[in-house]
């Protein structure tokens, strides 16, 4: 489809009246999806964009947690940040805040990763050394909605990671 029949079909589940809020709802993700693979920057001019409400969560979570940790020493920037994989077009989704103890060059992440249209978004929780990527990392994979349960696993790496422990 053309992004102008996209956006028809769009306005049209929008003003028909004999549509049901459950057929609504499943042809305007339907919609979504299909205008985010063939045309992401019309998409995100009219949906906004992908990462919107995981960057959002992060934010505000890491708001939180610099309300209840000291992150002054952290060597990788305070803030939250898009994965190179992203960049480079490789993954759809990666958004994610970290901390690394500078004397140790250990490291903890918190991020939600999203492969492609296809995939489910999930969290990963990681820590890991920097000298020893992808060796004796610590990982725990979450589904989307358990964001508290993350945040909970990211927070006990958090607390080894200050404390300048290593991964196990």
């Amino acid at each position: 489809m053309t992004v102008q029949q996209l956006q028809n079909a769009y306005a049209n589940t929008e003003n028909h009246a004999d549509v049901t809020d459950e057929q609504h709802e499943d042809l305007v993700e339907a919609i979504t999806t299909q205008m985010r693979k063939a045309y992401p920057s019309v998409a995100n001019k009219k949906f906004g964009p992908i990462n919107r409400d995981s960057r959002q969560k992060l934010e505000e979570y890491l708001a939180d947690l610099r309300s209840r940790f000291d992150l002054s020493q952290n060597g990788h920037k305070t803030k939250v940040k898009v994965g190179g994989d992203v960049i480079k077009g490789e993954t759809l989704v990666n958004d994610y805040i970290s901390y690394r103890n500078q004397e140790t060059k250990v490291m903890c992440h918190l991020f939600f990763a999203q492969k492609d249209h296809e995939a489910p978004r999930q969290l990963h929780v990681v820590m890991n050394e920097l000298k020893a990527w992808g060796q004796n990392d610590s990982e725990r994979i979450f589904p989307e909605t358990s964001f508290d349960e993350a945040c909970a696993a990211f927070e006990d790496y958090l607390k080894r990671v200050l404390r300048g422990e290593l991964p196990e």
